[in-house]
């Protein structure tokens, strides 16, 4: 994995130098070496493509349509690996996002309220992941126009997290007259379509 995101700073940091080493690097790796990691393989082609079918300038262009894919593509392998330092930069960067259920619950569950407050300022994006090789997963955002605590609390119910998590989000994010009406309609909305 350590050459998908090497490929995406040098998208991020526009190094065209690197970028032309990886190209030529990278199909000299056998697949049979790389058993083991297929699935990271097939990523960082898959990244690779990107970059070769769209270039530098069409993927560092802020607002391009391919450029939000890139951001949520690499937002996505970021989360799933752990790697904070990526995922909160590449949130910080996007004015709208698409977060899986599990990009919330991670959230949650690492407790990274400075990030749950920042979601809370980007408005809901619906992209066409599932074309592009992502699983159908969860998405109770598409039910969102904005990230707000009623989101998160119902990835909060859903997805039943630690009632300590819950308490410190609550404690945190349901305290001013909006935040509780946004979640008590959210319940009553649950208890209707159930």
């Amino acid at each position: 994995m350590g050459l998908f995101y090497l490929l995406y700073f040098c998208v991020y940091f526009n190094n065209e130098f690197v970028l032309a080493f990886l190209q030529t690097l990278i199909p000299k790796i056998k697949v049979d070496e790389c058993s083991r990691h297929e699935v990271a393989f097939k990523e960082i082609e898959d990244l690779l493509d990107l970059i070769d079918k769209n270039g530098l300038e069409r993927l560092r262009r802020s607002g391009d349509q391919e450029n939000v894919r890139l951001y949520h593509l690499v937002f996505y392998y970021a989360i799933n690996d752990q790697l904070r330092i990526v995922y909160s930069k590449i949130l910080r960067k996007l004015k709208s996002i698409q977060l899986r259920d599990k990009d919330g619950v991670q959230l949650l569950v690492t407790r990274d309220y400075e990030l749950i407050r920042e979601c809370c300022k980007k408005s809901s994006q619906k992209l066409d992941l599932i074309s592009k090789g992502f699983k159908k997963e969860g998405f109770i955002s598409h039910s969102y126009r904005f990230y707000n605590p009623a989101y998160f609390e119902e990835l909060l119910l859903r997805y039943r997290v630690d009632d300590r998590i819950a308490k410190n989000f609550r404690e945190r994010f349901i305290i001013d007259r909006d935040a509780t009406f946004q979640v008590l309609q959210m319940y009553s909305k649950k208890d209707y379509l159930d």
